[in-house]
């Protein structure tokens, strides 16, 4: 009789304690699944980016250096229209060829909403509508360290 109300308080314990270890689990499953849904619904601003980044390459490669920049009122040499997607709130590009999405609240809310594509050229920023820049091959790169304010732990593959 007495050995077996030695064990009952170590079984007690050991439940509790495998209790917290399942809770603690769900609590950093929930977090980096919170984490996930973000980050996928942020690559709807890669995706909206690269349509935009596709009308700009075009333009630059038959026009050459000129004046790229594109919104919502007025995109003279795109057919992109109005907001892409339920998850991106704007889209546009300025002069020099920087494309910035802004991504809807149901993503990140402000100011922490924000992707920032710059255009390089053999691994240097570059302007787009500067005439001297009219040779090479534009890509862009987004991340936290050109102005985009979406969190590190948000941005999309593409961006980090």
């Amino acid at each position: 009789k007495y050995a077996v109300r030695l064990r009952a308080p170590w079984v007690m314990l050991l439940a509790l304690a495998v209790l917290a270890t399942y809770v603690a689990l769900g609590l950093l499953s929930v977090r980096s699944f919170n984490d996930y849904r973000t980050r996928s619904l942020a690559t709807e601003g890669v995706v909206a980016a690269n349509r935009l980044k596709a009308e700009i390459l075009e333009t630059y490669r038959s026009k050459g250096a000129s004046d790229m920049s594109c919104d919502a009122a007025r995109c003279p040499f795109t057919g992109i229209a109005g907001v892409p997607s339920a998850h991106v709130r704007a889209l546009r590009s300025d002069r020099s060829g920087v494309i910035t999405v802004e991504l809807a609240d149901t993503v990140a809310k402000a100011p922490h909403n924000r992707l920032v594509f710059k255009p390089f050229i053999d691994g240097r920023p570059v302007d787009l509508s500067d005439p001297r820049n009219a040779a090479g091959n534009p890509v862009w790169r987004c991340g936290s360290d050109n102005s985009t304010t979406v969190e590190e732990r948000h941005l999309p593959p593409g961006c980090r």
